[in-house]
């Protein structure tokens, strides 16, 4: 990947964790979780994508790693969940659910996607040398610009509230993970808040 890629995914990280979004997602049928990591995909990652100059066309699909993305150690968890908002019951909740994710195929996605196993990620990386490892990824889902994973979600007792964490990678040193904190008003999810955990 050139430099001007990475450049432009840590400028949009930095607004990442500075700028809220106002994007929202009905629930349907699927229920909340599925509105909520359609939300994500669409709403977050995709955004991200297109903000770092990423344009689809008609053949490209996102890879989606059907298994939860694993959050930080739990000094990382509990600094997030406070940088949030998230209320009590809401962070609880986020630390029992969050390696129970629901991700499936489907979700609907504005761009089609690719599920994958983990254990297929694993074996797709397991070359040391990572930039090798990419070119295989790059040739076996062409046209995707990298892979991503979420969390299980936690809710408050009124499912008024969720959070959850999303992580993308897109070469050896171009991805970032990010804790979403969303509110439910008249039926609909949208993106209350978020924090940057890490960026590559």
């Amino acid at each position: 990947m050139s430099t001007a890629p990475l450049v432009l995914l840590l400028a949009a990280a930095i607004l990442v964790s500075v700028a809220p979004r106002t994007v929202s997602a009905k629930a349907g049928p699927q229920g909340d979780e599925q509105a909520i990591y359609a939300l994500l995909l669409n709403e977050v990652y995709v955004a991200e994508l297109h903000r770092v100059g990423w344009k689809e066309s008609p053949r490209d699909r996102l890879v989606v790693v059907a298994e939860p993305a694993a959050p930080g150690e739990q000094f990382e968890i509990a600094s997030a969940l406070d940088q949030l908002g998230a209320a009590p019951d809401t962070a609880r909740s986020f630390k029992t659910a969050r390696t129970d994710s629901l991700v499936d195929d489907s979700i609907p996605s504005s761009v089609p996607y690719t599920l994958i196993r983990e254990r297929e990620l694993r074996a797709l990386f397991s070359n040391p040398d990572l930039s090798a490892s990419w070119r295989e990824f790059a040739s076996r889902y062409a046209g995707s610009p990298g892979y991503v994973a979420m969390s299980g979600i936690g809710f408050n007792d009124a499912r008024s509230e969720a959070v959850v964490y999303i992580m993308f990678s897109c070469a050896s040193l171009c991805g970032m993970g990010i804790y979403v904190r969303l509110a439910r008003k008249k039926g609909a999810w949208a993106v209350a808040s978020q924090t940057m955990a890490w960026v590559s």
